[in-house]
């Protein structure tokens, strides 16, 4: 065989490998988009205040903003020296790409946030974070002393227990008296 009858076979071979390469490109490229996700808390935030994350997800190549995906916030926890995410909430994109979670800060100190878009169909999941300083607020849990019942009052407290202790010093009172009597002995009767 001459190295001219091994061209027709070296064509095919070359054209099966570009097509080939071409294919993958394709498929390739109608893969899911990658994306970006970026985390914005709100600044200032303090304990028993709302507080806004807000997180902005767009397609990585174009730069254009993704509507209509489920963005999952979480935050950093820590309890009996295990660190775990915590589920805060979820939202929905908007046409802009924003999706904003609303919720309360029960603790103070540097919190870490957490905000995740899963994927879809159409695009690649992204995840970012991001870290808030929680200033002091007021109490969330106030104790107050004494006893509330509906409908009654200081007064008819007072009332009530000025009955029932007017009662038992009464009874203690006959009591001693009954006590005191039965020290002397039956009386005897003169005929």
């Amino acid at each position: 065989m001459t190295a001219l009858s091994n061209r027709p076979r070296l064509a095919w071979a070359t054209l099966a490998l570009i097509a080939w390469l071409l294919w993958g490109a394709v498929a390739l490229a109608d893969g899911p988009e990658a994306t970006n996700i970026e985390l914005l808390p709100a600044t200032g935030a303090a304990v028993g205040q709302e507080m806004a994350l807000t997180a902005r997800v767009t397609a990585r190549a174009s730069g254009a903003p993704v509507s209509g995906a489920e963005v999952v916030f979480t935050r950093t926890a820590e309890f009996m020296n295990t660190e775990s995410e915590v589920l805060l909430g979820k939202a929905i994109t908007d046409q802009q790409g924003l999706a904003t979670f609303t919720f309360m800060p029960r603790s103070e100190g540097k919190v870490s946030f957490a905000a995740g878009f899963e994927g879809s169909a159409q695009y690649q999941r992204s995840t970012a974070s991001a870290e808030a300083a929680i200033a002091t607020g007021p109490a969330q849990y106030v104790e107050t002393a004494g006893v509330r019942v509906r409908g009654i009052n200081v007064m008819w407290l007072v009332a009530v227990l000025a009955i029932v202790w007017s009662v038992y010093f009464t009874v203690m009172g006959l009591l001693a008296l009954i006590a005191r009597e039965g020290e002397r002995g039956p009386k005897m009767e003169q005929a």
